[in-house]
């Protein structure tokens, strides 16, 4: 499997204070769902709090990390 991330994913990681390394902890061990638009969340808590990351998975083996807050 292999993971991208867009331009706004990168942004608000900045933003937000969120790291790929817990945005990849929080899509592998977090409790996933359907969100909006066809879209997909998993939501983890980590030590600094409960981090939910939105994404796709369109292509087969390809996930798309499209944003992460901090909820």
């Amino acid at each position: 499997m292999r993971i991208r991330y867009t331009d706004h994913a990168l942004e608000r990681f900045k933003e937000r204070g969120i790291s790929k390394k817990e945005a990849e902890e929080a899509f592998r061990n977090g409790k996933k769902e359907n969100a909006e638009g066809g879209l997909r969340k998993s939501t983890y808590r980590s030590k600094k709090g409960i981090l939910a990351v939105i994404y796709n998975t369109k292509n087969p083996g390809d996930i798309e990390i499209i944003t992460a807050y901090w909820e």
